[in-house]
């Protein structure tokens, strides 16, 4: 796997700048052993074959969403107390793949009307960043589309699956990190203990999916919807993605983001 380079950029955020590989992040928080349901023994062998591979994948976004809209942590806890400490806890790499989640699914309400814009920023930058993570498998059974077909599906492990990754080396300030873009990707994790050490882009594309749909769950609310809706009002993004993005906020498209389960 292709090391991303995670270096801090933003003194506010309060941490000396530090590198991370995709594969060390898991390193920076200790579990134990238990914290995460194990995995099915079949999962290696299913890895090849998208059909089988695909109601392991189903299985784990199903045990992610139950864990993670009850889960409690003494980090998670304190995060949950203010909208800074929430969002710096959010976008760390530092966090573990279920506080981020969890933090995701449980802090809507952390989120103020003058703030919206941010997260939706950052949502539909995401929407298009490489994560180093190749598409579900569930995405390759019976599509049509080139990019998920069954000879993408053989040529993942030579040819990363559009757009997880890039050809040509590249880095970005993102979320007020350095982060050196993917050029290799690996296969998308059948198991919650396997999603907490994958690349930290491809966790903040989860997180800020999740959160942005909660989000908008929560100022659809009619004591809130006035609020959020005067400041998206305000902002005229000239951006397809950010535009997509307003749109649902104000409930003129239906569904949920593209890539939140991804």
């Amino acid at each position: 796997m292709t090391k991303a380079l995670v270096r801090l950029l933003n003194p506010a955020i309060g941490r000396l700048p530090v590198g991370f590989s995709s594969l060390l992040l898991v390193g920076l928080v200790t579990f134990a052993p238990s914290a995460f349901p194990q995995p099915a023994l079949s999962s290696t062998v299913a890895a090849d074959d998208p059909v089988k591979a695909c109601p392991l994948a189903e299985e784990a976004d199903r045990q992610e969403r139950a864990l993670t809209s009850q889960r409690r942590s003494p980090a998670l806890d304190k995060a949950l107390q203010s909208e800074s400490a929430f969002w710096r806890f959010f976008i760390d790499p530092s966090t573990s793949y279920l506080d981020r989640m969890a933090a995701a699914y449980q802090g809507a309400r952390l989120i103020p009307p003058e703030q919206v814009v941010r997260l939706w920023k950052a949502s539909a930058e995401f929407e298009v960043l490489p994560t180093g993570v190749n598409p579900s498998p569930c995405e390759f059974i019976r599509n049509v589309w080139a990019a998920r077909s069954q000879d993408a599906w053989l040529l993942r492990k030579t040819r990363c699956v559009y757009p997880a990754c890039q050809k040509k080396p590249e880095t970005r300030n993102v979320l007020g990190y350095e982060v050196r873009l993917p050029e290799t990707a690996i296969d998308y994790p059948l198991d919650l203990q396997s999603r907490n050490s994958a690349p930290w882009l491809w966790q903040m594309a989860r997180a800020l999916g999740a959160l942005e749909g909660n989000v908008r769950k929560y100022y659809e609310h009619p004591d809130r919807y006035a609020q959020m809706a005067e400041v998206a009002l305000r902002w005229h993004p000239d951006d397809y993605h950010e535009s997509g993005i307003r749109a649902r906020a104000l409930g003129q498209v239906h569904g949920t983001r593209p890539g939140s389960g991804h």
